[in-house]
């Protein structure tokens, strides 16, 4: 296993600042395969210190994203260097004055978005269960199913049969929702409060008449397991996921245009983000992105709770958003 790393041939150094660089070195891996290596350094009192490595295919690619993280190297820098408030109590008193003045309920907040918006996006921090709460308590409300006749989820499009015969069946049958779960990832994605909010749905619609049930429309990019043994196998459902999850949404909402009622659609933050830019000054294309850019601003809201910077898994890597 030592092999490739010895064999590495460095291609390029970039270095900015005299206190961190990307070294640039072309692999090959145990299956011969070549690719590019970034390797992220940091100089720590006169040491260079490894701060972790990217992948990419081609040395275009590689230099590409080594002038990304110089980038965000810098805007990071900037961040850093903002001056402490002098009075950090009066600056926390105009933040508590203005939700006092300003703040609302909620799922009332969120009803009046739904209200005015043809579609709402709802950015989730995953695996949150007071999160799944408050949107199970939403679409308890009457007001939602008569404003709202779609949620759109991120979760793999491929098993809709299986969603469609959950809100259809008499009794609720979890297992049908639960497979779907399962197919989010190749782990699964073990989350109950999900899972709460899928029958929350299905017990809505049994108080409604047929005409007026909620839908629920998956929009990721399927990834059905059974059917991938190899990396060939799982390079034909490879897509840009937030492109996809657009197209799903933008197809139904034309399928759909004769319907009167809004749309919720409940995805990742990082997929709802409206109007961010990279470092470099270029548009995230994001799902919510995408989704403005066909539907037209006055048409989209997005929105997602206030929470830290944290991975799928639940590790906290950043201060709170």
């Amino acid at each position: 296993r030592a092999a490739p790393l010895l064999g590495a041939e460095i291609v390029e150094v970039h270095l900015w600042g005299q206190t961190n660089a990307v070294v640039i070195a072309r692999m090959t891996n145990i299956n011969g395969r070549s690719y590019m290596d970034l390797r992220l350094l940091a100089c720590w009192n006169g040491r260079w210190l490894n701060t972790g490595n990217e992948m990419r295919s081609t040395l275009e690619e590689a230099r590409q994203k080594a002038a990304q993280l110089r980038a965000y190297h810098f805007v990071e820098q900037l961040r850093l260097s903002r001056p402490i408030p002098p009075d950090p109590d009066a600056r926390l008193r105009q933040l508590t004055d203005f939700l006092e003045r300003e703040g609302a309920d909620p799922v009332e907040f969120l009803q009046a978005a739904l209200e005015h918006y043809r579609i709402v996006i709802l950015g989730e921090v995953h695996h949150r269960p007071s999160y799944w709460a408050l949107n199970a308590a939403w679409i308890q409300r009457p007001a939602f199913a008569r404003r709202a006749g779609v949620i759109y989820l991120e979760l793999p499009a491929h098993n809709q049969p299986l969603i469609d015969r959950y809100l259809e069946e008499e009794t609720c049958v979890s297992q049908l929702a639960i497979d779907t779960l399962r197919d989010m990832l190749w782990m699964g994605w073990p989350d109950q409060s999900m899972l709460d909010f899928l029958q929350a749905v299905w017990e809505v619609n049994r108080a409604l008449p047929i005409a007026q049930r909620l839908r629920v429309v998956l929009v990721d990019m399927p990834r059905p397991w059974r059917e991938i043994r190899q990396r060939g196998d799982w390079a034909r459902f490879e897509v840009d996921r937030d492109r996809f999850m657009a197209d799903q949404v933008d197809r139904d909402q034309r399928e759909h245009a004769s319907d009167p009622r809004h749309a919720l659609f409940i995805v990742g933050y990082g997929h709802a983000m409206l109007d961010l830019t990279e470092p470099g000054g270029e548009p995230m294309r994001s799902a919510g992105w995408y989704l403005r850019q066909r539907q037209g601003e006055s048409n989209v809201f997005a929105v997602f709770p206030h929470g830290p910077v944290m991975t799928n898994s639940g590790r906290v890597g950043g201060r709170l958003a």
